[in-house]
């Protein structure tokens, strides 16, 4: 299907396709996805990732955006975020492109999500390091989770996956933890005996592990296809979870560029498992 690509009034309308391959191509840090419905709609459905501003509320809210993002606008059939993209143009909010997705969220025939990303769990944070110690709790439990399905099918061939998994989670909380080292005031203990201290209750998707570990338990199948089915869900979960904190932080450069850079950690722990799907 040939794209749709024109540019006009000092922004350019692009279709789903153009999208999902900028996606594909670009870093997190390079870009902002805004959703210019009503909450309600966001609820419904929403493109992973999407900063929520409703049309009445943008020019309210647009000041606050980074200049040094390219701005990417959707709603249901583009109407909306057409007006807002023209509004942005005319204002000059961004220094980089603006795009309108031509059709909106009913062109994005997949990957929307249900329901506002869980990130409640961090309200009780108050400064970034408490920030940092409830990520890597949930690093924590997204391994606790991994092992326990290697656990469960460890005659499997498909279980190599899913160690592999444990150890990246693993891997990606010593990540968060140094940042957390650098900040932390007194000096932190070392990673080994702060994650040992840390329970593991919570998984990516701001779950509880009881919580994921049920779904796992709800599954009619142990395929491995139905495994990694679950395995990718969770980590689409945990990338809408950490590109909107992200967004939510956009104020503060250093909590925002560390969110979006676990945000694209987990787009690459999700290429790990579709490369995986080729074994099962």
């Amino acid at each position: 299907m040939k794209e749709v690509h024109v540019k006009t009034y000092g922004f350019e309308i692009v279709d789903a396709e153009y999208i999902k391959e900028y996606i594909s191509r670009h870093q997190e840090k390079d870009y902002v996805i805004i959703d210019v419905r009503q909450p309600q709609e966001y609820l419904q459905e929403h493109i992973p990732g999407a900063l929520l501003i409703p049309l009445p509320d943008w020019e309210a809210k647009r000041t606050g955006l980074p200049k040094d993002k390219d701005f990417i606008f959707y709603c249901k059939s583009g109407g909306r975020s057409q007006a807002a993209a023209m509004m942005t143009a005319e204002s000059k909010v961004t220094d980089k492109n603006i795009y309108n997705l031509k059709g909106g969220i009913m062109a994005w025939n997949d990957m929307t999500l249900d329901g506002f990303p869980k990130v409640k769990i961090f309200d009780r944070a108050k400064t970034l390091n408490e920030f940092l110690l409830i990520a890597m709790n949930m690093e924590k439990g997204s391994c606790r989770f991994y092992q326990e399905i290697a656990r469960r099918f460890s005659v499997k061939s498909f279980a190599a996956i899913f160690k592999k998994l444990a150890v990246v989670e693993s891997a990606h909380a010593k990540m968060i933890y140094s940042i957390y080292g650098k900040t932390a005031d007194p000096a932190p203990v070392s990673f080994e005996t702060l994650y040992d201290t840390l329970d593991g209750n919570l998984i990516e998707t701001g779950e509880s592990l009881e919580s994921g570990m049920a779904s796992l338990n709800a599954l009619r199948k142990t395929s491995c296809q139905d495994l990694m089915d679950l395995a990718l869900e969770m980590e689409f979960q945990a990338f809408d979870l950490y590109r909107t904190l992200a967004n939510q932080t956009i104020h503060d450069a250093v909590m925002s560029s560390l969110f979006l850079e676990i945000a694209q950690a987990e787009k690459a722990h999700m290429r790990m498992i579709v490369s995986a799907l080729a074994e099962c």
